[in-house]
């Protein structure tokens, strides 16, 4: 009997890869973005954010999206990869039109991936891809087995707990924050 093999090893290498993808598109998003993506659409797609922001339970279902995407066998590093990185170049951008400054992107950053919610978050994330990856290893093994099933279903009842978590201390930090954020993005 295998048994159910989650590996934190993994998670903390998905974890990883997750703030450099977001570091590398950011730096990509606020030199290359403004070239691509009109302020107008930006500036739409902030107010959206903003709305997806208005409560504990709109940051959770939003992020919930988000992770059962990556929790998906096969498609799921797909969406992990992707997801994190128009996450990155959307924030570079964002930044660039916003405050201009690249020492406003580095503080974005330590924002989005640094303060709890975000490592919150980012490691919800991780889980998800992992729970994703497990299963697509057996899947292509052509051999799926109970336990298989169960490690998936824990990596992703993990994610979920933690973007409550961190929707509850996102919604927070976005509340103490608010004067502050304003007046940097007005």
């Amino acid at each position: 009997m295998a048994g159910i093999k989650v590996s934190i090893r993994r998670v903390l290498i998905a974890y990883v890869a997750a703030i450099i993808i977001v570091i590398i598109s950011s730096v990509l998003g606020y030199y290359v973005g403004p070239y691509l993506i009109p302020r107008a659409l930006v500036n739409e797609i902030a107010s959206g954010i903003k709305v997806a922001a208005a409560s504990p339970i709109d940051v959770f279902t939003h992020n919930l999206l988000i992770a059962t995407l990556m929790v998906i066998p096969v498609l799921g590093p797909l969406a992990f990869v992707g997801s994190l990185s128009f996450t990155g170049f959307f924030l570079g951008t964002f930044i660039y039109f916003t405050l201009s400054s690249p020492l406003g992107l580095l503080a974005a950053l330590v924002v989005t991936l640094f303060f709890p919610h975000g490592i919150v978050e980012v490691m919800a994330y991780a889980f998800s891809v992992m729970g994703s990856i497990s299963l697509t290893m057996g899947i292509f093994r052509r051999s799926v087995t109970k336990d298989d099933i169960i490690t998936y279903l824990v990596y992703y009842l993990i994610a979920v707990t933690l973007l409550f978590i961190a929707a509850e201390i996102e919604y927070w930090e976005i509340t103490a924050l608010k004067g502050l954020i304003s007046s940097l993005t007005t």
